[in-house]
């Protein structure tokens, strides 16, 4: 899908011609995971692949973390990421984490609302973005 998804290449800064196989997409979402403490996860509908989803950036002292998420533009306002972002914080609350947070693109409305409904608290970032906190309830 990111090799032929010219919306979410640009959307996630990928150049043009920069075209991942599947063994070099694996591996640099391996790295990614181990440097960030994180943990990622297929979104998908049926049998296809629509995105990911990661939870990363765990402070286990601080009981936080950082939720993270890309869905494919013929995939998008279906509720897949809804549901995604869901199950990331049922894990999270598993694992004791009281609080996550995310940075997103003013004009990236479909992740506004997902932390908006859910009751995020929102402040503005230096680059003009907006830093989304979400307090859970550990299990």
């Amino acid at each position: 899908m990111l090799c032929t998804d010219d919306g979410l290449r640009k959307d996630l800064g990928v150049k043009s011609g920069d075209l991942p196989d599947a063994e070099s997409f694996l591996e640099k979402i391996k790295k990614w995971c181990q440097e960030r403490q994180a943990t990622t996860f297929a979104i998908v509908a049926g049998d296809i692949s629509v995105g990911t989803i990661s939870l990363s950036h765990r402070n286990h002292d601080e009981h936080t973390a950082e939720i993270g998420y890309w869905v494919g533009t013929n995939h998008r306002r279906q509720g897949y990421c809804k549901h995604a972002f869901e199950k990331v914080l049922q894990l999270a609350a598993s694992e004791g984490i009281i609080s996550v947070s995310a940075i997103t693109d003013t004009d990236n409305k479909a992740s506004r609302r997902i932390w908006e409904r859910l009751g995020a608290a929102n402040t503005s970032t230096p680059e003009n973005r907006i830093k989304y906190e979400l307090s859970i309830n550990p299990q």
